[in-house]
C-alpha cells in the first residue's frame, strides 16, 4: 500500500522541520570563508558547518549551500582562508550571510597570504587548499589542507545557537567543599 503523493511531501517536510528544530539545539562556532575569484574580486561566506578533519596532515571541512552567490566561485578556486570569528563580531557575520550586501565594505579584512582577505581581528584564520569537493543534498562540501595558522587575539568565540548568536563562556568548576 503506498501513501498518496500529499501525504509523502507532508512526511518529508514534517522530517526536515523536526531535523531543523534539532539543530538549532547545537550550537556551532561560526567563521567567515574569502577568497579572491577569477577577475581578483573578493568573496565570502559565513558558515556554521565547519570542522576538523584530520590533524595529521591538518584538514577541514566547510560546508556552503549550493544557492549561495558564491558557490561557483569557491568550488573553482584552489585557495581560500577560513577567518573565525569571536565577540564583537556579530554583525560582520550577519553581513557575510545577507544575500547582495556589500560584504568587504569596512575595512575588516586585509591581504594576507596568497592576496586572500583575512579578517584582521579574527580570533585566528587558516589559508587552506581546496583538496576535495563532495555535493550532498543542498551542499557543497569544501575538504582543503591547511597550508598556514594565524592566531590573532585570544577572546570568546561566538556561536550560532537557536538562530542567534551566542557567546562562549568557558565553564567555571565549583571548589570542591571541605567537610
Amino acid at each position: 500500500m503506498s501513501m498518496p503523493a500529499h501525504d509523502i511531501e507532508a512526511d518529508i517536510k514534517a522530517r526536515c522541520d523536526a531535523f531543523k528544530a534539532a539543530m538549532q539545539r547545537y550550537p556551532s562556532g561560526v567563521v567567515i570563508a574569502t577568497m579572491r575569484n577569477r577577475s581578483d574580486a573578493p568573496r565570502g561566506f559565513t558558515a556554521s558547518s565547519f570542522t576538523s578533519l584530520s590533524l595529521s596532515p591538518p584538514m577541514i571541512l566547510l560546508c556552503l549551500a549550493k544557492t549561495a552567490d558564491c558557490h561557483s566561485d569557491f568550488c573553482e578556486t584552489e585557495r581560500f582562508a577560513v577567518n573565525m570569528l569571536g565577540h564583537g563580531h556579530e554583525a560582520l557575520a550577519t553581513r557575510f550571510a545577507t544575500r547582495g550586501a556589500d560584504k568587504f565594505a569596512d575595512g575588516a579584512f586585509v591581504p594576507g597570504p596568497c592576496g586572500l582577505p583575512v579578517c584582521r581581528d579574527a580570533l585566528a584564520w587558516m589559508i587552506c587548499r581546496r583538496h576535495a569537493l563532495h555535493g550532498h543534498g543542498d551542499h557543497t562540501i569544501l575538504v582543503a589542507d591547511v597550508e598556514s595558522v594565524e592566531l590573532v587575539r585570544d577572546d570568546d568565540a561566538i556561536l550560532w545557537y537557536r538562530r542567534q548568536f551566542a557567546q562562549v563562556a568557558p565553564a567555571r568548576l565549583k571548589p570542591e567543599s571541605s567537610s
